[in-house]
């Protein structure tokens, strides 16, 4: 009798705990987006299905950077040799500025919220997205996006150029103003972030950067950071580094009509001497 009681019981538990326990498929090891189909449909569970969704745009973005046109500007090389790890931490750190990917999870109370201006839900674009994605909707993919990109637009982040294992990423809106660039060394398999050109200097080091730049050129007022940079490394280690700069008279959209170079060990101090600044 009391097996039996016992067993009714774990059966009851059982019961009770699947109806309330969020689908807990592991996806998260998954890089394949055709296998990551059948495993999102059945999750149903819309906190752990927006979990999801950030999971499957990195993914999507992982076999967009494998799968490159031999004939395209852009040639990646060894990067797209990466293993889907490695791949899947680079894209969500420096490619997915603009998008819910690196948010915390979720409540049950962010599903419902409806921010000013929007006319939908979370949970209404969650729902609209799994609609067509269990339908494999032609619009699919606009809805996705707008899910992922949440309200940022027309922005985005992508890489640009690679070349002597320096990857340029590219980060904008759609206007001048909101242009802006990062600079990654891939070395040893692994990425480190150089900045856009000066951000990583420390503040001190920023003003006393700034200081040895007026000293040189009275009229600089401040880096151009639209304009993007040049990263070179010298056989022991050292950064040289070029950006430009604004002079008072420069106007926002010239880009900046000086040309800043400095070198550095470390990326967050600069060598005094090293400092040049050309106009042109």
């Amino acid at each position: 009798m009391k097996k039996t009681l016992t067993l009714l019981l774990l059966v009851a538990l059982t019961s009770v705990f699947a109806q309330t326990t969020p689908n807990t498929v592991d996806y998260k090891s998954n890089f394949n987006s055709e296998e990551l189909e059948a495993i999102g449909k059945t999750i149903k569970d819309p906190i752990e299905k927006y979990e999801f969704y950030k999971h499957l745009y990195v993914v999507n973005e992982i076999e967009r950077l494998r799968y490159i046109d031999e004939n395209s500007e852009l040639q990646l090389g060894e990067l797209q040799k990466l293993p889907n790890s490695v791949l899947y931490d680079f894209v969500k750190k420096y490619l997915s500025e603009y998008t819910v990917v690196n948010e915390k999870p979720i409540s049950v109370k962010d599903l419902d919220k409806k921010d000013e201006y929007e006319e939908f839900t979370l949970r209404d674009k969650i729902n609209k997205v799994d609609k067509l994605f269990i339908e494999k909707d032609s619009t699919f993919t606009d809805s996705f996006n707008y899910l992922i990109y949440n309200s940022s637009g027309m922005c985005a982040s992508y890489i640009e150029d690679f070349k002597r294992n320096i990857i340029t990423i590219y980060g904008g809106c759609g206007t001048g103003a909101s242009s802006h660039y990062t600079y990654v060394l891939f070395k040893n398999n692994e990425f480190i972030d150089l900045g856009n050109g000066y951000s990583k200097l420390t503040k001190s080091q920023f003003k006393k950067l700034t200081k040895a730049i007026k000293s040189i050129a009275k009229e600089y007022s401040s880096p151009a950071d639209r304009s993007g940079a040049q990263f070179s490394q010298r056989p022991n280690g050292n950064f040289i580094i070029t950006f430009r700069g604004f002079t008072e008279d420069d106007m926002g959209a010239s880009g900046g009509s000086l040309e800043i170079t400095y070198e550095t060990t470390d990326l967050k101090t600069f060598i005094p001497t090293s400092v040049e600044v050309e106009k042109n």
